[in-house]
Protein backbone atom coordinates (compact mmCIF):
# COMPACT_ATOMS: atom_id res chain seq x y z
CA UNK A 1 0.00 0.00 0.00
CA UNK A 2 1.70 3.32 -1.10
CA UNK A 3 0.59 5.41 1.82
CA UNK A 4 2.38 3.14 3.93
CA UNK A 5 5.65 3.35 1.67
CA UNK A 6 4.56 7.23 1.90
CA UNK A 7 4.59 7.50 5.89
CA UNK A 8 7.80 5.28 6.10
CA UNK A 9 9.70 7.85 3.98
CA UNK A 10 8.57 10.52 5.83
CA UNK A 11 9.30 9.18 8.84
CA UNK A 12 12.10 8.15 7.65
CA UNK A 13 12.96 11.71 7.60
CA UNK A 14 13.28 13.06 10.81
CA UNK A 15 15.16 10.03 12.32
CA UNK A 16 18.48 11.07 12.34
CA UNK A 17 20.59 8.63 14.04
CA UNK A 18 23.80 8.91 13.35
CA UNK A 19 26.36 6.30 12.90
CA UNK A 20 30.21 7.50 13.41
CA UNK A 21 33.50 6.04 13.86
CA UNK A 22 35.39 5.60 17.00
CA UNK A 23 37.02 8.93 16.24
CA UNK A 24 34.20 10.85 15.95
CA UNK A 25 32.66 9.33 19.24
CA UNK A 26 35.80 10.22 20.85
CA UNK A 27 35.37 13.66 19.37
CA UNK A 28 31.42 14.02 21.17
CA UNK A 29 32.28 12.32 24.36
CA UNK A 30 35.43 15.26 24.53
CA UNK A 31 32.88 17.95 23.83
CA UNK A 32 30.72 16.80 26.36
CA UNK A 33 33.51 16.20 28.88
CA UNK A 34 34.74 20.11 28.46
CA UNK A 35 33.89 23.06 30.02
CA UNK A 36 31.49 23.08 32.91
CA UNK A 37 29.29 20.61 31.74
CA UNK A 38 26.40 19.01 34.02
CA UNK A 39 25.61 15.60 35.00
CA UNK A 40 21.69 14.16 34.56
CA UNK A 41 20.89 15.52 37.89
CA UNK A 42 21.10 19.07 36.60
CA UNK A 43 17.83 21.23 35.39
CA UNK A 44 17.93 19.72 31.84
CA UNK A 45 14.50 20.01 31.21
CA UNK A 46 13.04 21.85 28.36
CA UNK A 47 12.72 22.09 24.87
CA UNK A 48 15.58 22.40 22.34
CA UNK A 49 16.06 22.40 18.79
CA UNK A 50 18.34 20.07 16.62
CA UNK A 51 21.68 22.23 15.03
CA UNK A 52 21.81 20.15 12.11
CA UNK A 53 24.63 22.52 11.21
CA UNK A 54 26.57 21.38 13.77
CA UNK A 55 25.57 17.46 13.72
CA UNK A 56 26.43 18.02 9.66
CA UNK A 57 29.78 19.08 10.77
CA UNK A 58 30.66 17.05 13.57
CA UNK A 59 29.54 13.63 11.26
CA UNK A 60 28.93 14.66 7.80
CA UNK A 61 25.78 13.66 7.09
CA UNK A 62 22.83 15.23 4.90
CA UNK A 63 19.88 16.33 6.87
CA UNK A 64 16.28 17.18 5.55
CA UNK A 65 15.35 20.14 3.98
CA UNK A 66 12.60 22.76 5.27
CA UNK A 67 12.11 20.67 8.52
CA UNK A 68 13.00 21.79 12.10
CA UNK A 69 13.54 19.02 14.55
CA UNK A 70 13.23 19.25 18.64
CA UNK A 71 13.57 17.07 21.44
CA UNK A 72 11.91 17.90 24.87
CA UNK A 73 13.47 16.60 28.26
CA UNK A 74 10.92 15.86 30.87
CA UNK A 75 11.98 14.67 34.48
CA UNK A 76 10.57 12.71 37.58
CA UNK A 77 11.75 9.88 38.49
CA UNK A 78 12.45 8.67 35.19
CA UNK A 79 13.92 10.70 31.69
CA UNK A 80 11.12 11.17 29.08
CA UNK A 81 12.80 12.35 25.81
CA UNK A 82 10.27 12.88 22.80
CA UNK A 83 11.69 13.84 19.83
CA UNK A 84 9.17 16.14 17.33
CA UNK A 85 10.22 17.76 14.01
CA UNK A 86 7.66 20.77 12.31
CA UNK A 87 7.61 21.81 8.46
CA UNK A 88 9.02 25.17 8.19
CA UNK A 89 6.79 26.58 5.24
CA UNK A 90 3.47 25.78 6.87
CA UNK A 91 3.93 24.53 10.70
CA UNK A 92 2.76 20.93 10.23
CA UNK A 93 4.45 18.94 13.19
CA UNK A 94 4.44 15.29 14.53
CA UNK A 95 6.17 13.17 17.26
CA UNK A 96 9.39 11.17 15.89
CA UNK A 97 10.01 9.05 18.56
CA UNK A 98 9.05 9.05 22.42
CA UNK A 99 11.84 7.11 25.07
CA UNK A 100 12.12 6.63 28.85
CA UNK A 101 15.71 6.33 30.54
CA UNK A 102 16.22 5.62 34.11
CA UNK A 103 17.47 8.82 35.87
CA UNK A 104 21.87 8.24 36.83
CA UNK A 105 21.67 5.14 34.99
CA UNK A 106 24.94 5.60 32.72
CA UNK A 107 24.70 2.35 31.25
CA UNK A 108 21.73 2.91 29.30
CA UNK A 109 21.82 6.72 28.77
CA UNK A 110 23.98 10.26 29.32
CA UNK A 111 22.70 13.92 29.47
CA UNK A 112 25.14 16.14 29.32
CA UNK A 113 24.48 20.13 28.87
CA UNK A 114 27.07 22.68 28.11
CA UNK A 115 26.32 25.72 28.28
CA UNK A 116 22.36 26.31 26.05
CA UNK A 117 23.86 22.81 24.40
CA UNK A 118 22.27 19.39 25.55
CA UNK A 119 24.48 16.21 24.64
CA UNK A 120 22.80 13.33 24.73
CA UNK A 121 24.64 10.03 23.93
CA UNK A 122 23.49 6.35 24.02
CA UNK A 123 27.23 4.34 24.89
CA UNK A 124 25.04 0.64 24.39
CA UNK A 125 24.74 1.60 21.10
CA UNK A 126 28.29 1.37 19.75
CA UNK A 127 28.94 4.20 18.36
CA UNK A 128 25.40 5.75 17.34
CA UNK A 129 24.54 8.65 19.23
CA UNK A 130 21.50 11.48 19.19
CA UNK A 131 21.42 15.00 18.83
CA UNK A 132 23.24 17.64 19.37
CA UNK A 133 20.95 20.21 20.70
CA UNK A 134 21.15 24.29 20.45
CA UNK A 135 19.29 27.21 22.52
CA UNK A 136 16.19 26.15 24.54
CA UNK A 137 12.65 27.23 22.67
CA UNK A 138 9.35 27.73 24.15
CA UNK A 139 7.66 25.08 26.50
CA UNK A 140 7.08 22.07 24.55
CA UNK A 141 3.16 22.45 24.38
CA UNK A 142 3.12 25.34 22.92
CA UNK A 143 4.66 23.86 20.08
CA UNK A 144 3.17 20.07 20.32
CA UNK A 145 0.95 19.29 22.87
CA UNK A 146 -0.32 15.42 23.88
CA UNK A 147 -3.31 14.21 24.94
CA UNK A 148 -4.59 11.11 26.31
CA UNK A 149 -7.21 8.86 25.31
CA UNK A 150 -10.93 9.92 27.57
CA UNK A 151 -12.85 6.71 25.80
CA UNK A 152 -11.53 3.84 23.89
CA UNK A 153 -13.45 0.99 21.88
CA UNK A 154 -10.98 -1.79 20.28
CA UNK A 155 -11.18 -2.65 16.81
CA UNK A 156 -13.14 -6.06 16.76
CA UNK A 157 -11.29 -9.30 16.23
CA UNK A 158 -11.20 -9.94 12.41
CA UNK A 159 -11.91 -6.75 10.79
CA UNK A 160 -9.68 -4.80 8.85
CA UNK A 161 -9.99 -0.93 8.51
CA UNK A 162 -9.95 -0.28 4.36
CA UNK A 163 -6.43 1.92 4.11
CA UNK A 164 -7.21 4.45 6.72
CA UNK A 165 -10.50 3.93 8.21
CA UNK A 166 -11.79 7.84 7.93
CA UNK A 167 -14.41 8.18 9.70
CA UNK A 168 -17.88 10.52 9.43
CA UNK A 169 -20.11 11.62 11.88
CA UNK A 170 -23.39 11.33 11.04
CA UNK A 171 -26.73 10.92 13.66
CA UNK A 172 -24.96 9.40 16.49
CA UNK A 173 -22.98 6.73 14.52
CA UNK A 174 -19.00 7.13 13.21
CA UNK A 175 -19.32 5.68 9.84
CA UNK A 176 -16.02 4.12 7.98
CA UNK A 177 -15.01 1.80 4.64
CA UNK A 178 -14.38 -2.31 6.52
CA UNK A 179 -13.51 -5.18 4.78
CA UNK A 180 -14.62 -7.27 7.68
CA UNK A 181 -13.82 -10.95 6.04
CA UNK A 182 -11.74 -11.43 3.03
CA UNK A 183 -13.46 -12.28 0.09
CA UNK A 184 -16.88 -11.20 1.51
CA UNK A 185 -16.44 -7.46 -0.49
CA UNK A 186 -16.51 -4.33 1.58
CA UNK A 187 -19.07 -3.71 4.14
CA UNK A 188 -20.30 0.33 5.25
CA UNK A 189 -19.88 0.14 9.10
CA UNK A 190 -20.68 2.10 11.79
CA UNK A 191 -20.08 2.13 15.25
CA UNK A 192 -22.25 4.27 17.89
CA UNK A 193 -20.40 6.81 19.75
CA UNK A 194 -22.85 6.75 22.34
CA UNK A 195 -24.04 3.18 23.18
CA UNK A 196 -20.40 1.98 21.20
CA UNK A 197 -22.28 -0.93 19.38
CA UNK A 198 -20.42 -1.45 16.45
CA UNK A 199 -22.69 -2.36 13.05
CA UNK A 200 -22.15 -3.74 9.49
CA UNK A 201 -24.88 -1.39 7.84
CA UNK A 202 -24.99 -2.31 4.40
CA UNK A 203 -22.15 -4.39 1.69
CA UNK A 204 -20.73 -1.02 -0.25
CA UNK A 205 -21.99 -0.70 -3.72
CA UNK A 206 -20.30 1.91 -5.54
CA UNK A 207 -20.65 3.56 -9.71
CA UNK A 208 -17.26 3.64 -10.43
CA UNK A 209 -15.06 0.57 -10.85
CA UNK A 210 -11.87 2.08 -8.78
CA UNK A 211 -11.70 0.65 -5.11
CA UNK A 212 -12.48 3.33 -2.57
CA UNK A 213 -9.15 4.66 -0.67
CA UNK A 214 -10.69 5.67 2.95
CA UNK A 215 -11.59 8.79 2.62
CA UNK A 216 -15.25 9.55 3.86
CA UNK A 217 -17.54 12.49 5.01
CA UNK A 218 -20.73 13.09 5.62
CA UNK A 219 -22.55 15.88 4.20
CA UNK A 220 -26.33 16.95 4.01
CA UNK A 221 -27.31 13.74 5.36
CA UNK A 222 -25.54 11.89 2.60
CA UNK A 223 -21.84 9.82 2.64
CA UNK A 224 -19.44 11.00 0.28
CA UNK A 225 -16.62 8.04 -0.07
CA UNK A 226 -13.48 8.50 -2.04
CA UNK A 227 -12.28 6.47 -4.69
CA UNK A 228 -8.74 6.81 -6.47
CA UNK A 229 -10.13 9.42 -8.59
CA UNK A 230 -13.52 10.98 -7.90
CA UNK A 231 -16.28 10.83 -4.80
CA UNK A 232 -18.90 8.67 -4.70
CA UNK A 233 -22.44 10.26 -2.80
CA UNK A 234 -23.97 7.29 -0.61
CA UNK A 235 -27.24 6.46 1.12
CA UNK A 236 -26.36 5.43 4.59
CA UNK A 237 -29.03 2.85 5.20
CA UNK A 238 -28.16 1.34 1.87
CA UNK A 239 -24.61 1.86 1.12
CA UNK A 240 -25.84 2.36 -2.58
CA UNK A 241 -23.84 5.12 -4.39
CA UNK A 242 -26.34 7.52 -6.69
CA UNK A 243 -23.44 10.29 -7.96
CA UNK A 244 -20.48 10.05 -9.20
CA UNK A 245 -18.27 12.77 -9.10
CA UNK A 246 -15.78 14.86 -11.47
CA UNK A 247 -12.48 13.26 -11.46
CA UNK A 248 -9.61 14.53 -9.87
CA UNK A 249 -7.02 13.53 -12.74
CA UNK A 250 -5.75 10.39 -14.03
CA UNK A 251 -2.30 9.81 -11.75
CA UNK A 252 -2.38 6.01 -11.33
CA UNK A 253 -0.94 7.01 -7.59
CA UNK A 254 -3.08 9.57 -6.35
CA UNK A 255 -4.79 8.64 -3.19
CA UNK A 256 -8.12 10.67 -2.19
CA UNK A 257 -7.11 10.48 1.25
CA UNK A 258 -9.13 12.90 3.68
CA UNK A 259 -12.46 14.47 3.13
CA UNK A 260 -14.27 17.44 5.24
CA UNK A 261 -17.10 19.27 4.37
CA UNK A 262 -17.66 22.52 5.46
CA UNK A 263 -21.66 23.06 5.02
CA UNK A 264 -21.29 24.20 1.47
CA UNK A 265 -17.82 22.54 -0.25
CA UNK A 266 -15.93 19.31 0.59
CA UNK A 267 -12.13 19.52 1.08
CA UNK A 268 -10.13 17.02 -0.56
CA UNK A 269 -6.54 15.50 0.29
CA UNK A 270 -4.81 14.29 -2.51
CA UNK A 271 -1.41 12.40 -1.72
CA UNK A 272 0.81 12.67 -4.24
CA UNK A 273 4.14 10.24 -4.83
CA UNK A 274 7.23 11.85 -3.34
CA UNK A 275 8.88 14.95 -5.96
CA UNK A 276 12.38 14.22 -4.21
CA UNK A 277 14.16 12.02 -1.07
CA UNK A 278 13.07 14.52 1.14
CA UNK A 279 9.25 15.49 0.05
CA UNK A 280 5.91 13.74 0.02
CA UNK A 281 3.19 16.11 -0.71
CA UNK A 282 -0.26 16.37 -0.40
CA UNK A 283 -2.95 18.80 -3.05
CA UNK A 284 -5.56 20.24 -1.48
CA UNK A 285 -8.64 20.58 -3.06
CA UNK A 286 -12.31 22.22 -2.70
CA UNK A 287 -15.11 20.64 -4.38
CA UNK A 288 -17.93 22.04 -5.72
CA UNK A 289 -21.24 19.87 -4.77
CA UNK A 290 -23.78 22.02 -6.44
CA UNK A 291 -21.51 22.37 -9.85
CA UNK A 292 -19.45 18.98 -9.57
CA UNK A 293 -16.51 20.75 -9.92
CA UNK A 294 -13.18 20.78 -7.82
CA UNK A 295 -10.62 23.49 -7.45
CA UNK A 296 -6.95 23.17 -6.66
CA UNK A 297 -6.11 25.45 -3.64
CA UNK A 298 -3.56 24.15 -1.79
CA UNK A 299 0.03 21.89 -1.92
CA UNK A 300 1.08 20.87 1.44
CA UNK A 301 4.76 19.19 2.55
CA UNK A 302 2.90 16.41 4.34
CA UNK A 303 1.00 12.89 3.01
CA UNK A 304 -2.27 13.51 4.71
CA UNK A 305 -4.02 10.32 6.85
CA UNK A 306 -7.60 12.07 7.17
CA UNK A 307 -9.32 15.40 7.59
CA UNK A 308 -12.22 16.82 9.19
CA UNK A 309 -13.62 21.02 9.56
CA UNK A 310 -14.43 22.48 12.73
CA UNK A 311 -15.53 26.02 13.75
CA UNK A 312 -13.90 27.30 10.35
CA UNK A 313 -10.70 25.47 10.38
CA UNK A 314 -9.60 22.28 8.30
CA UNK A 315 -8.57 19.32 11.02
CA UNK A 316 -5.79 17.38 9.34
CA UNK A 317 -4.22 14.20 10.55
CA UNK A 318 -0.71 13.10 9.49
CA UNK A 319 1.46 10.36 10.55
CA UNK A 320 0.66 10.94 14.33
CA UNK A 321 -0.52 14.19 15.02
CA UNK A 322 -3.33 16.22 14.61
CA UNK A 323 -3.07 19.64 12.96
CA UNK A 324 -5.38 22.24 12.95
CA UNK A 325 -5.44 24.70 10.02
CA UNK A 326 -6.48 27.76 8.38
CA UNK A 327 -7.34 27.80 4.62
CA UNK A 328 -6.33 31.13 3.65
CA UNK A 329 -3.60 31.41 4.22
CA UNK A 330 -2.88 27.87 5.07
CA UNK A 331 -1.11 27.62 8.35
CA UNK A 332 -0.81 25.41 11.44
CA UNK A 333 -2.71 26.85 14.30
CA UNK A 334 -2.30 24.14 16.91
CA UNK A 335 -0.72 20.56 17.06
CA UNK A 336 -1.80 17.52 19.08
CA UNK A 337 -0.39 14.40 19.63
CA UNK A 338 -2.04 11.46 20.99
CA UNK A 339 -0.25 9.89 24.27
CA UNK A 340 3.71 10.81 24.29
CA UNK A 341 4.61 7.37 25.96
CA UNK A 342 2.75 5.10 23.39
CA UNK A 343 2.71 6.92 19.99
CA UNK A 344 0.12 5.91 17.42
CA UNK A 345 -0.74 6.82 13.41
CA UNK A 346 -4.15 8.82 13.49
CA UNK A 347 -5.52 7.20 10.36
CA UNK A 348 -9.04 9.13 10.69
CA UNK A 349 -11.11 11.30 12.35
CA UNK A 350 -14.16 13.13 13.28
CA UNK A 351 -16.73 14.72 15.92
CA UNK A 352 -20.23 15.71 17.33
CA UNK A 353 -19.99 18.98 19.04
CA UNK A 354 -17.21 19.10 20.82
CA UNK A 355 -16.45 15.69 21.13
CA UNK A 356 -13.74 14.32 18.95
CA UNK A 357 -13.11 10.69 17.73
CA UNK A 358 -9.68 9.14 16.15
CA UNK A 359 -8.86 6.06 14.73
CA UNK A 360 -5.50 4.64 15.64
CA UNK A 361 -3.10 2.38 14.20
CA UNK A 362 -0.77 2.36 17.13
CA UNK A 363 2.78 0.98 17.38
CA UNK A 364 4.82 -1.73 18.96
CA UNK A 365 1.66 -3.86 18.51
CA UNK A 366 -0.78 -3.15 20.69
CA UNK A 367 -4.64 -3.14 19.18
CA UNK A 368 -6.41 -0.46 16.80
CA UNK A 369 -8.06 1.77 18.51
CA UNK A 370 -11.18 4.44 18.46
CA UNK A 371 -10.84 7.20 20.88
CA UNK A 372 -12.56 9.87 22.23
CA UNK A 373 -10.16 13.12 23.02
CA UNK A 374 -10.43 16.73 23.55
CA UNK A 375 -8.73 19.20 21.90
CA UNK A 376 -8.05 22.01 23.76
Amino acid sequence: MKILKALTITLALGIAVISCTKEKKDEVANTSKSGNSSDSSEAIQGTYRVNFEKMAALFGDRFPEGLEQYIYVEKDSIILITRFEQDIRYGFKHALDSNSYVDNDDSKVILKKKGAELFFIDPTNQGIFLFAIETTLPERNSLLKFIRLQEEITQPTGSFPNYRANMAALGQKMYFVFDRQEGEGLYLTSINHITKQITDEAVLSLKGDNFPIGGICAANGSLWIAASNHLEKVDPATGISSFESVKFGTDPYQELAGLAFDGTNIYVAINREPTGPDEVNADLYRYSIASNTATKIQTISYPVNGMDYVNGKLIITNANSINECTVSPFKVTRSWAVDQEHLANIMGITHFGNETWVFLFPYGGRPNTFGKIVLN
